[in-house]
């Protein structure tokens, strides 16, 4: 934190504590511009940004802004009045993320795409603080990845040891170097959480990040506790009855959106939908004019499905110029689904999963209805559904008879 920052930061501290440590809001405004996708704005709806007001406490709920978003509405305002950066999250009332978490900053601009599949963040065109913690929760991600797949290995206790203990010294490192409030949230968790044995030795770095944190009550109270008591974690203030008002809207939002509404996929529909390869990037079904795409879903798990994969190889190499394969992967295990895309030889699709990170399945292969695999959808280039479920030779069939005309 630079000098000027800190005496503006004390600045502000004095007007909104004063004498008493009275709390008076002193916001100021941040604004999030959201790019949405297809699949996104496919619908009307509302979207809301929400969270827990830091400055107060972690107890009090708080809807900063919302937006009512009209049918092919791609572009999307929110202003937020917040005296001090810090994480919340995003909720669409019908299609699109529920929990994405954005970190704006008072008195800058957050500028994000945003897709159906999204779940926890994504990287922000602009904004430096949200991309700050994008890059910890990536690091957070890959180091939960790489212990699952020791335990799946059977990994010796040496190798695992050496890989926490450099995630804890990369925590550590992050607590006593980073000026963003929700990277030092997450640093603090993922001490607490994963190295609860050690959390003796980081006491000064502890009350460090709690007097550095003054300002956002939350984050100091949290990183100030020294016992493991559950009671010393319960919020110091009790919850406004604005706050409870916000919080039970924000639930029955919630509620609603987990009420599965069934997409279309009768022939003739429309399938919109988006996906995310192995690295993140955004991957929708790619029809050129008068071609064709298949998008399939499968698992590595699947022997059904991977007895089709010759049959799709072969489609693609008579009509390959015409024609896709858009393979989802429904995949818990992403080491699982790469080698099984190395063993079957279909590198030559565009592969896609159709999890989150977790494993869970993505909402719109809900919304598709997809319980069994295999299962797939021909869609031509108006994004159409032509046919579904095609088997064996089916396919070629119907591509020969489609694009013959």
């Amino acid at each position: 934190m630079n000098v000027l920052r800190l005496f503006v930061l004390l600045g502000v501290m004095v007007g909104i504590y004063g004498c008493e440590g009275e709390h008076k809001s002193l916001p100021h405004s941040a604004k999030v511009i959201l790019h949405l996708d297809d699949d996104v704005c496919s619908v009307d709806q509302w979207v809301y940004c929400w969270g827990y007001k830091g400055w107060i406490s972690g107890n009090e709920t708080a809807i900063l802004d919302s937006a009512f978003v009209r049918k092919g509405q791609h572009r999307v305002e929110l202003d937020l009045d917040i005296p001090i950066a810090e994480d919340f999250e995003l909720l669409f009332a019908r299609r699109g993320p529920m929990a994405l978490v954005v970190v704006p900053e008072p008195g800058d601009t957050l500028e994000l795409e945003i897709s159906d599949d999204d779940l926890l963040t994504t990287k922000a065109i602009r904004g430096k603080s949200h991309n700050e913690y994008y890059e910890y929760v990536t690091r957070d991600a890959d180091y939960k990845l790489r212990l699952a797949a020791m335990d799946g290995e059977a990994a010796s206790d040496e190798a695992k040891k050496q890989l926490r203990e450099e995630w804890f010294r990369f925590l550590v490192k992050t607590l006593g170097s980073t000026d963003n409030s929700a990277v030092a949230n997450g640093g603090v968790a993922g001490l607490r959480v994963h190295f609860p044995d050690r959390l003796k030795e980081l006491d000064t770095l502890m009350q460090m990040v709690a007097k550095k944190y003054a300002d956002n009550k939350s984050l100091s109270r949290y990183a100030g506790i020294t016992s493991s008591r559950r009671e010393d974690f319960l919020p110091a203030l009790p919850a406004s009855a604005e706050g409870l008002m916000a919080e039970k809207r924000v639930m029955e939002i919630m509620q609603q959106r987990n009420k599965i509404e069934l997409r279309d996929v009768s022939i003739g529909s429309p399938f919109v939908a988006s996906f995310r390869d192995s690295i993140g990037h955004k991957v929708v079904p790619c029809v050129g004019d008068g071609g064709y795409a298949l998008v399939d879903f499968w698992a590595s798990w699947c022997k059904p499905c991977r007895r089709e994969v010759p049959f799709l190889k072969q489609a693609l190499e008579k009509y390959g110029n015409r024609f896709t394969v858009l393979a989802v992967s429904i995949d818990s295990n992403s080491f699982a689904w790469k080698k099984a895309i190395q063993e079957d030889g279909s590198q030559n699709f565009v592969h896609a999963r159709g999890v989150y990170s977790n494993g869970s399945p993505l909402r719109v292969v809900k919304e598709l209805d997809i319980r069994t695999i295999p299962r797939n959808f021909l869609i031509d280039d108006r994004q159409r559904i032509v046919a579904k479920d095609l088997r064996g030779e089916e396919l070629m069939q119907v591509l020969d008879s489609l694009l013959s005309k």
